[in-house]
């Protein structure tokens, strides 16, 4: 009997399911076929050609049509503040496929303006020595949506805080900074998350 947890029954057996799917001319339609989503099928067609390729060394603009896309979105604004560049930093490629996936669904809601994303921020979570998600290329600060400034006022980026605490499945982050006090995880609110809304995602 076939074993999933086994590589030499589940390799050849995921081999024949794309097969039979259209892999590997239509190598998209037929992951497409496994897992009806869109940003599951640019997560592996990533995370495959990355075994093909060499990483570059420097955030330099990515061809992906899909972080092309991101990158010149309308509805993906940004600005600098402290040291941080958000834009060629959302253009580089290199930002966690949840958070790209996640913007692309943001912005189809509400204009966004971005304030940090990898580049100028530290490397570890203030106050502490852990790690921050922005330096894992895993995390996003939005300062404003829909043209108004993030503030305990903000009733544009409080819809955006409340529809984030219903988001269910993969897409759902790991740790939420914002003004409000939600009173339960992910969500958190201190001084230093009063004018922005923190997204970011632990390690898969």
């Amino acid at each position: 009997m076939a074993d999933v947890y086994d590589p030499a029954d589940a390799i050849f057996t995921a081999a024949r399911y794309l097969c039979a799917n259209g892999a590997p001319q239509r190598l998209d339609q037929a992951i497409l076929a496994y897992n009806h989503a869109c940003w599951y099928v640019h997560q592996v067609l990533t995370l495959a050609a990355r075994y093909t390729t060499t990483p570059s060394p420097s955030p330099s603009p990515s061809s992906d049509p899909f972080v092309v896309a991101l990158a010149h979105n309308p509805h993906l604004g940004s600005t600098q503040r402290a040291g941080c560049s958000p834009a060629p930093d959302l253009a580089s490629g290199r930002l966690d496929l949840r958070v790209q996936s996640l913007l692309q669904v943001l912005a189809d809601r509400w204009r966004l303006r971005l304030s940090c994303v990898h580049t100028g921020h530290s490397t570890y979570v203030r106050g502490t020595r852990r790690v921050s998600n922005h330096t894992l290329w895993r995390a996003v600060d939005i300062d404003g949506v829909d043209g108004q400034p993030v503030s305990p006022a903000s009733p544009a980026a409080r819809a955006l805080v409340g529809w984030l605490d219903g988001l269910q499945g993969p897409l759902r982050p790991s740790e939420v900074g914002s003004p409000w006090p939600l009173g339960h995880r992910p969500y958190f609110t201190d001084d230093g998350h009063r004018d922005h809304i923190h997204i970011g995602y632990s390690a898969m």
